[in-house]
């Protein structure tokens, strides 16, 4: 019985330390642009070499975990806007919220799409999220898409699922140098463009 107060502190221990190996793992790809080498990410974690990889089996798994993470922690930035707001107030509305998401998620986002070749579980997380977004953009504008036709209804879907995209708002940004406003507006327009159809 004594052992189990013991047990628990270790498990507890060994939770935080894996969650601060993770949170530095964000840290250094959003200030680095990449993932870290073991000796990197004990360097910046705190966390002695030898234990990181008595937390996790290898950087992989690391990988893994920091996706995991992201992917669920992701979700709370994709609000959904009120249905019943005009048109025009639900586009700009959804616009300023992927933005926003696109804008915060573009390091670990970039990391992941570099990483979706080394790992189905990768690609499986990204592929569940995209398929989640465009489930809430067909939700959003039910009633513009229920009043085209089916092939029209894809179409719009679709486009504005492109455009909102973080693949779209990472060309806008940082190929095409245009500011957050300004990104913001090109969106706008393919977005009421599409539902115009």
């Amino acid at each position: 019985m004594s052992d189990l107060p013991s047990i628990d502190g270790r498990r507890l221990r060994s939770e935080r330390s894996r969650k601060r190996l993770i949170d530095a793992t964000i840290s250094y790809i959003e200030t680095h642009n990449g993932f870290p080498t073991a000796a990197a990410l004990a360097e910046h974690s705190g966390i002695a070499h030898r234990s990181i990889f008595r937390l996790f089996d290898s950087l992989d798994d690391i990988r893994s975990a920091v996706i995991a993470d992201v992917s669920k922690d992701a979700g709370a930035l994709f609000l959904v806007p009120d249905v019943t707001l005009p048109l025009a107030d639900r586009i700009t509305q959804i616009t300023k919220i992927r933005s926003t998401a696109n804008e915060k998620l573009t390091p670990v986002r970039r990391f992941a799409m570099g990483q979706v070749q080394n790992g189905p579980e990768i690609e499986q997380v990204v592929k569940l999220g995209n398929g989640a977004l465009q489930r809430q953009l067909a939700d959003l504008f039910a009633v513009e898409l229920a009043a085209m036709s089916t092939a029209e209804r894809k179409n719009a879907l679709n486009t504005m699922d492109l455009a909102l995209s973080w693949g779209a708002w990472e060309r806008l940004r940082s190929f095409q140098g245009l500011s957050k406003a300004a990104a913001q507006r090109v969106i706008v327009g393919i977005v009421t463009a599409a539902l115009a159809a």
